[in-house]
């Protein structure tokens, strides 16, 4: 809302007004105004949401509080203070602007030129001058990308409302045309307007004549159907238009007039013509017949986007944020998962068709997708913590290698007298290097319903994303992964939870299959021992992870009997017990061989004795009776013996 610089006892303190975040009134004001962010689909290929090229960027709003340097109106007359300059009101400018991500290649450099070469640049686009409004959200045509809609609400004073109240059309940065209305979205190049009453409906049809571009106005229709009575009236307040191959639906964001409680209600999807927009009306939802949701009690949305689907088949999946959680909504309106979380703008980036990135209040961008449990949600990275710990970040865009934000969202100017008051600084996004394995493989296990291409889109993902061992620079469209990087515990946990281990052994060692004489590199290496064995396949590749980094204990463990003998742990070293509990692990499953490996290696008295009575249990006849149970219960043998009293006195 604002701010205070403070003089006192030596020192400037800086005073930022908070209000409670659970009112969602408070929220939408202090979030930043931007278009939708471009994400990533399920193979890991930038996915535009509202525009049809990458070239266009991302729009968003930045504010100038501006105060110009004059002489004073009341002194012109007096000679005396001829010369006398005051500085006027100060005065909030808001500009619309375009960032770029940068990802356009320059062979060439110029030296000394102001030009950007790489990384994030920015440009301005116009001043959103309208008096007594304040820019709210960014709408775009994905037909036209240069079309594009803000919405506005009133300025702070008595009567405010949540919602917009009016909407200005701009193409190319010229303003075509200035409507009252709550809400918007684009049918192809026509906008389809909620009234400004929330009762109506219409659509404006894009039109060319002599003098330009106009918008014809259609017939109002009611937004919302299927009321029995005057108690169940929800009042209409927002709109989202959904695609589905050649198909359209229409999302609709309602309040109920008797309680106050938010709902979504999510139309049947239907096929609209583009020259022929009169069947536009078979998308008016139906609240007795669609699919509806409805929120907790005083739960505003405050964003939602559509993630890309990764084929025509596939699942719709719709994110949403209000100010208490982040929920993805299945096409039924039902919650596939939530995470109870605030957020700091209502930026929704997708990464794949089950997985959104938000930046969370605490710094962090973070991720929630459609599986299970501690499955659900991550962290991608921790941004800078601000040193009066309030910072406005906004996700801007997400690219397979690095992600871009927006700190900065206003300014502060003092014009001179002489100087033009349209010239200031601009701060461009900030660029980051980002690790999407983890949640790219989280969205690739949630495409289960069809094995098959779960299987084929988990190999694609994990060949961009993965391992790399080359320490050059990766290919265009692929994750960093140079040396493991971006591997994390989690990727391996839920690798192995859902029951793909020759995967993660992949990632973990660059083999997907692996024996001991296997010629390996185990990657990161900066990954804690205990983390690294989620991924491993077998006891040979338990075997590698423990010897990583000790070439002859390596040699040694791909070949006892032909490489120069190594020195094997201490029984007390830390190595040593973590292979008696995968030993007892695999006795467990009855894995003989996998046990003995990990016992010989153990180095106490207690695990000889017990690799002899392995041996022994191991010559039941296997043809008649099998040797499981006794192994489970030698894998309990000498629990004294393999405790750490044992180790103590070695």
């Amino acid at each position: 809302v604002g701010g205070m610089l403070c003089y006192g006892n030596g020192s400037i303190e800086s005073l930022v007004p908070t209000v409670s975040s659970d009112r969602s009134f408070f929220m939408s004001l202090r979030h930043p105004t931007a278009s939708a962010p471009p994400g990533l689909d399920s193979a890991g290929y930038v996915s535009l949401p509202d525009t049809s090229t990458d070239k266009e960027g991302i729009l968003h709003v930045y504010t100038i509080t501006q105060a110009k340097r004059q002489l004073a109106p009341e002194l012109a007359s007096l000679q005396a203070n001829a010369q006398r300059l005051d500085w006027t009101a100060p005065v909030q400018r808001h500009w619309l602007c375009r960032s770029r991500t940068g990802d356009t290649k320059d062979g060439q450099e110029t030296i000394d030129e102001d030009n950007v070469t790489g990384g994030s640049y920015g440009s301005i686009i116009c001043d959103l001058n309208f008096p007594g409004f304040t820019p709210f959200r960014i709408v775009r045509s994905k037909a036209n990308s240069s079309l594009s809609a803000v919405l506005f609400r009133s300025s702070l004073g008595i009567g405010i409302s949540v919602d917009a109240v009016c909407f200005a059309l701009f193409e190319n940065g010229k303003l075509l045309e200035k409507r009252d209305a709550r809400d918007l979205c684009f049918l192809g190049e026509n906008a389809l307007v909620l009234g400004q009453d929330g009762t109506i409906m219409y659509l404006l049809t894009k039109k060319t004549n002599e003098h330009g571009t106009y918008f014809e106005e259609g017939p109002p229709f009611r937004p919302l159907l299927g009321f029995g009575n005057r108690q169940d009236y929800v009042d209409c307040r927002r709109i989202l238009c959904v695609t589905s191959g050649k198909e359209t639906g229409l999302v609709v964001v309602g309040t109920k007039v008797t309680d106050n409680q938010v709902c979504l209600v999510a139309g049947n999807l239907s096929e609209v013509n583009a020259d022929d927009m009169s069947g536009w009306t078979r998308l008016i939802p139906n609240l007795q017949d669609n699919a509806v949701m409805w929120l907790k009690s005083g739960e505003e949305v405050l964003s939602m986007t559509e993630l890309p689907r990764y084929d025509e088949e596939g699942r719709r999946c719709i994110a949403v944020a209000t100010q208490n959680r982040v929920m993805l909504l299945s096409s039924s309106m039902i919650a596939r998962s939530e995470m109870s979380i605030k957020l700091s703008s209502t930026s929704l980036a997708s990464i794949g068709s089950h997985t959104v990135a938000f930046c969370s209040s605490d710094f962090k961008i973070r991720y929630l997708c459609c599986l299970d449990g501690k499955f659900s949600q991550g962290i991608i990275a921790t941004l800078p913590n601000p040193r009066y710990g309030h910072a406005p970040y906004h996700l801007m865009a997400i690219r397979p290698d690095r992600l871009l934000y927006f700190q900065y969202h206003s300014g502060l100017r003092m014009v001179e007298q002489g100087e033009n008051p349209n010239c200031f600084l601009f701060p461009n996004a900030i660029t980051r290097p980002a690790m999407l394995l983890e949640p790219m493989v989280s969205n690739a296990l949630c495409e289960a319903d069809n094995p098959t291409e779960s299987t084929i889109l988990l190999r694609a993902v994990i060949e961009r994303f993965g391992r790399k061992v080359g320490s050059f620079p990766h290919g265009d469209d692929e994750g960093i992964g140079i040396n493991g990087t971006g591997l994390t515990p989690q990727v391996l946990d839920v690798l192995s939870a859902y029951g793909h281990r020759h995967p993660a052994n992949w990632l973990l060692t660059g083999s997907a299959r692996f024996d001991r004489m296997a010629n390996s590199k185990v990657l990161p290496p900066w990954m804690p021992v205990s983390d690294k064995s989620a991924g491993c396949l077998n006891a040979d590749a338990h075997l590698h992870v423990i010897a990583n980094g000790d070439q002859y204990f390596s040699e040694y463990v791909k070949s006892p009997d032909m490489n120069m003998a190594s020195t094997l742990p201490r029984p007390s070293d830390p190595s040593a017990i973590h292979c008696r509990e995968l030993a007892k692990k695999a006795m467990a499953k009855g894995d003989v061989a996998g046990a003995l490996k990990l016992l010989d290696l153990t180095g106490s008295q207690a695990a000889e004795s017990a690799m002899l009575q392995l041996i022994l249990a191991s010559q039941v006849d296997p043809f008649t009776e099998d040797g499981t149970p006794a192994l489970k219960a030698l894998s309990g043998f000498g629990e004294e013996g393999f405790g750490s009293k044992t180790y103590n006195s070695a």
